[in-house]
Protein backbone atom coordinates (compact mmCIF):
# COMPACT_ATOMS: atom_id res chain seq x y z
CA UNK A 1 0.00 0.00 0.00
CA UNK A 2 1.26 3.43 -0.95
CA UNK A 3 1.55 6.14 1.70
CA UNK A 4 0.85 9.80 1.04
CA UNK A 5 -2.09 11.78 -0.21
CA UNK A 6 -4.97 10.00 -1.94
CA UNK A 7 -5.05 10.13 -5.73
CA UNK A 8 -8.83 9.78 -6.17
CA UNK A 9 -10.80 13.03 -6.35
CA UNK A 10 -14.56 13.39 -5.98
CA UNK A 11 -15.46 15.27 -9.19
CA UNK A 12 -18.84 16.35 -7.83
CA UNK A 13 -17.19 17.90 -4.79
CA UNK A 14 -14.60 19.56 -7.06
CA UNK A 15 -17.30 21.02 -9.32
CA UNK A 16 -19.21 22.20 -6.24
CA UNK A 17 -16.13 24.09 -5.01
CA UNK A 18 -15.68 25.75 -8.42
CA UNK A 19 -19.41 26.58 -8.66
CA UNK A 20 -19.19 28.37 -5.32
CA UNK A 21 -16.08 30.35 -6.31
CA UNK A 22 -14.93 30.27 -9.93
CA UNK A 23 -11.80 32.26 -8.96
CA UNK A 24 -10.51 29.55 -6.62
CA UNK A 25 -6.93 28.40 -7.21
CA UNK A 26 -5.81 24.83 -7.72
CA UNK A 27 -3.67 25.15 -4.60
CA UNK A 28 -6.74 26.03 -2.50
CA UNK A 29 -8.79 23.20 -4.02
CA UNK A 30 -5.94 20.75 -3.39
CA UNK A 31 -5.72 21.71 0.27
CA UNK A 32 -9.52 21.44 0.70
CA UNK A 33 -9.65 17.98 -0.89
CA UNK A 34 -6.33 16.85 0.63
CA UNK A 35 -4.70 15.92 -2.69
CA UNK A 36 -1.70 17.33 -4.54
CA UNK A 37 -2.11 20.32 -6.83
CA UNK A 38 -1.06 18.38 -9.95
CA UNK A 39 -3.91 15.91 -9.33
CA UNK A 40 -6.39 18.80 -9.30
CA UNK A 41 -4.94 20.18 -12.55
CA UNK A 42 -5.23 16.73 -14.19
CA UNK A 43 -8.85 16.28 -13.06
CA UNK A 44 -9.84 19.79 -14.20
CA UNK A 45 -8.28 19.10 -17.59
CA UNK A 46 -10.08 15.77 -17.86
CA UNK A 47 -13.47 17.43 -17.22
CA UNK A 48 -12.65 20.08 -19.86
CA UNK A 49 -12.20 23.09 -17.62
CA UNK A 50 -9.52 25.68 -18.20
CA UNK A 51 -8.46 28.72 -16.16
CA UNK A 52 -9.06 31.97 -18.02
CA UNK A 53 -9.15 35.54 -16.77
CA UNK A 54 -9.18 34.48 -13.12
CA UNK A 55 -12.03 31.99 -13.42
CA UNK A 56 -12.62 28.41 -14.52
CA UNK A 57 -14.60 28.11 -17.76
CA UNK A 58 -15.51 25.16 -19.99
CA UNK A 59 -13.13 24.76 -22.93
CA UNK A 60 -16.01 24.81 -25.40
CA UNK A 61 -17.14 28.22 -24.13
CA UNK A 62 -13.57 29.46 -24.53
CA UNK A 63 -13.44 28.23 -28.15
CA UNK A 64 -16.79 29.82 -28.97
CA UNK A 65 -15.75 33.17 -27.51
CA UNK A 66 -12.50 33.04 -29.52
CA UNK A 67 -14.47 32.42 -32.74
CA UNK A 68 -16.85 35.27 -31.96
CA UNK A 69 -13.91 37.59 -31.30
CA UNK A 70 -12.36 36.65 -34.66
CA UNK A 71 -15.64 37.38 -36.45
CA UNK A 72 -16.02 40.71 -34.64
CA UNK A 73 -12.46 41.72 -35.55
CA UNK A 74 -12.97 40.53 -39.13
CA UNK A 75 -15.76 43.06 -39.56
CA UNK A 76 -13.39 45.86 -38.49
CA UNK A 77 -10.10 45.01 -40.18
CA UNK A 78 -10.49 41.95 -42.46
CA UNK A 79 -7.91 40.07 -40.36
CA UNK A 80 -8.96 36.63 -41.57
CA UNK A 81 -7.62 37.35 -45.06
CA UNK A 82 -4.09 36.99 -43.64
CA UNK A 83 -4.61 33.54 -42.11
CA UNK A 84 -3.88 30.35 -44.05
CA UNK A 85 -5.28 27.09 -42.65
CA UNK A 86 -4.46 23.48 -43.46
CA UNK A 87 -5.84 20.69 -41.27
CA UNK A 88 -5.16 21.80 -37.69
CA UNK A 89 -2.31 24.20 -38.47
CA UNK A 90 -2.82 27.94 -38.73
CA UNK A 91 -0.21 30.19 -40.28
CA UNK A 92 -0.36 33.96 -40.23
CA UNK A 93 0.49 35.31 -43.68
CA UNK A 94 1.42 38.97 -43.99
CA UNK A 95 2.60 40.10 -47.41
CA UNK A 96 2.86 43.83 -46.91
CA UNK A 97 5.29 45.83 -48.95
CA UNK A 98 7.73 47.78 -46.86
CA UNK A 99 7.73 51.45 -47.58
CA UNK A 100 10.62 53.63 -46.58
CA UNK A 101 11.44 57.24 -46.86
CA UNK A 102 14.26 59.66 -46.52
CA UNK A 103 13.58 61.72 -43.44
CA UNK A 104 15.17 65.09 -42.98
CA UNK A 105 17.43 65.47 -39.95
CA UNK A 106 15.38 65.96 -36.80
CA UNK A 107 12.35 63.94 -37.97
Amino acid sequence: MRSGRPIEVDCEQLEHIIDQDSNVSTRTIASELDVCQKTIVNVLTSINLTFKFNRWVPRQAQAISACLALLRDQRKEKILEGIVTCDDKWVYYNNTSRKGGWPTPGE
